[in-house]
């Protein structure tokens, strides 16, 4: 009983991975992050969540004002080393309704 119960947790990891729909490995990095909402929008602190060749994950401590498919500029510090980037976020949830905590999934579109 207890071998068939691990061979059944094996099969759904392996189930996983293949499911992974990124192309790019993401790395579980801790930094931070600023986000610029384009044109003129204002200025948001966020914790990195995640990070990748072409885009990364943010939170934020409050709500943001912007959807889908907002173009942004994205200042990561993360390792010790800075980057800047323009993305478009293509992943957006608001995590807690009280304090409008917000998930964003940002894709870069080019180095800055």
């Amino acid at each position: 009983m207890a071998l068939f119960h691990i061979a059944e947790q094996s099969a759904l990891r392996r189930q996983a991975k293949l499911s992974e729909r990124r192309a790019r490995t993401r790395f579980s990095w801790q930094g931070t992050a600023v986000m610029r909402i384009l044109p003129c929008g204002p200025d948001v602190l966020g914790v990195v969540l995640d990070v990748s060749e072409t885009g990364c994950g943010v939170e934020f401590g409050v709500g943001i004002p912007a959807e889908v498919g907002t173009s942004v500029e994205v200042d990561l510090n993360v390792r010790g080393a800075t980057m800047k980037r323009a993305g478009v976020i293509r992943y957006i949830e608001v995590i807690r309704r009280i304090e409008r905590e917000t998930r964003a999934g940002i894709e870069f579109v080019r180095s800055l």
